[in-house]
């Protein structure tokens, strides 16, 4: 469901903008990991992994993750 990010990867500059954007959004929202979690199928640490940039979705887990934001 989500793709490690290594500390030299190209990838992580793009990863810790992902998180922010989704740190902003599912605040803006009010939404917490859990309710983001279950709207996706996935678990509460891949959220957290997201938001701080340690990991990156799947494309397929990104546009659920868009829709479940609206």
């Amino acid at each position: 469901m989500s793709h490690v990010i290594g500390e030299n990867s190209t990838k992580r500059d793009r990863a810790i903008r992902f998180g922010r954007e989704l740190d902003r959004a599912m605040r803006a929202r009010d939404v917490g990991r859990r309710t983001v979690a279950a709207a996706l199928g996935a678990s509460q640490t891949s959220i957290m992994y997201w938001r701080t940039g340690r990991m990156l979705p799947r494309l397929e887990t990104a546009r659920k993750l868009a829709a479940a934001l609206d």
